[in-house]
């Protein structure tokens, strides 16, 4: 049964990481459409999402990294600045 559970946050774990990773990436892409230019309205923000499930293995391989310098998340998390 504990390692049910393990398995069980592991993928919700994975799932939350691919939403946040993709809602960074989209945050980035979406500020710098507004730099050059292009309008970004609440109707057009209501239509995208960054939950993608579909070609997601959960159970997959996610090497990690850990001396890989990334940049700080907080910044890019605010669209409309």
């Amino acid at each position: 049964m504990d390692e049910q559970n393990k398995i069980i946050k592991f993928n919700h774990l994975v799932a939350n990481l691919i939403i946040l990773h993709n809602t960074n990436n989209m945050t980035r892409i979406l500020r710098k459409l507004q730099r050059e230019g292009y309008e970004i309205t609440d109707e057009m923000l209501s239509k995208i999402s960054p939950y993608r499930h579909e070609h997601l293995d959960l159970l997959g391989s996610y090497p990690l990294n850990v001396n890989k310098k990334i940049k700080a998340l907080y910044k890019e998390l605010f669209l409309m600045a």
